[in-house]
């Protein structure tokens, strides 16, 4: 299990009106470019990182409308391999628009 940290900005400071997409703050999508494989994760709360996987898909929080979402995330990542992935992370703004930027990572 790897973790990927992100922190989503609005323009040169942390966005502070994030709205739940889905339930939750964040959806990430990390497809392996080479074998095509891929892991879809949520953002772990702190409370969450003493947890086994399984109590952290029976406790997984909803982030209701209203909630403050930090934009500081932390995504537990299955990543199979080393190499090179593709990163596709969404997220809803405070206008409701919905975000979904694209990076490419290195697993070392």
């Amino acid at each position: 299990m790897n973790m990927l940290d992100v922190t989503i900005y609005d323009h040169d400071q942390p966005a502070e009106h994030l709205q739940p997409f889905l339930g939750v703050a964040a959806h990430a999508i990390l497809l392996n470019v080479n074998d095509l494989t891929y892991d879809h994760t949520h953002p772990m709360s702190m409370a969450m990182s003493g947890m086994s996987m399984d109590q952290m898909m029976k406790h997984m929080p909803v982030i209701k409308p209203g909630e403050h979402i930090d934009p500081h995330l932390m995504f537990h990542v299955n990543l199979q391999e080393r190499g090179a992935y593709r990163l596709w992370l969404q997220f809803k703004d405070q206008n409701g628009q919905i975000h979904t930027v694209s990076f490419l990572l290195s697993a070392i």
